[in-house]
């Protein structure tokens, strides 16, 4: 019985916006960008009007890895990055987006070692950036560059078994099945 569930069904982790893997994530990234002075950070479920610089952050599921049910996740997320183009050339927003996202492409700590450092109740296996759009101007006059970052992630840190798994591409641990 799931004493936090009062008709004592087991809660559903994937569709529980608070424990989800997805959730964790966001929040992990937005504890990392808190960080900066002046950055205003959301996430995709926040509402209302957002302020320059803006980080957004937006997070899904895209399957469960190793085996089905094993509570590993590939969890896709996707950082917009919005400045004013008012104030603001291409080349001085690119340069403001490298002192924004700096931090996520240097190898030392790594980024799943950082994002490991920021959360709770998440383990992370691997995160990579896995692509980077180009510099736009939009409509609403604000430039606009978004990077998607890949996470291997399970939503429960202390889940037995599953801690041992290694995903970095050397390994290629990532393709061996769960008995």
């Amino acid at each position: 019985m799931d004493k936090g569930n009062p008709d004592g069904h087991h809660r559903n982790l994937k569709n529980d916006m608070s424990q989800s893997a997805e959730y964790k994530v966001e929040q992990s990234l937005v504890q990392l960008f808190n960080s900066i002075t002046g950055l205003n950070v959301y996430t995709t479920n926040t509402t209302g009007s957002r302020l320059f610089p803006s980080v957004v952050i937006s997070s899904r599921a895209r399957e469960q890895l190793v085996s089905p049910y094993s509570g590993v996740f590939d969890v896709f997320t996707e950082i917009q990055y919005s400045q004013t183009s008012a104030r603001y050339t291409a080349s001085e927003f690119d340069d403001e987006y490298l002192n924004v996202f700096g931090s996520l492409y240097s190898q030392s700590p790594e980024l799943t070692a950082k994002m490991q450092d920021v959360s709770s109740g998440i383990l992370f296996y691997m995160c990579r950036i896995s692509e980077q759009t180009p510099t736009i101007l939009d409509n609403k006059k604000a430039w606009k560059r978004t990077i998607g970052i890949t996470s291997y992630v399970t939503p429960d840190e202390n889940t037995v078994g599953l801690r041992d798994y290694e995903f970095d591409d050397f390994l290629n641990s990532f393709y061996l099945a769960t008995i």
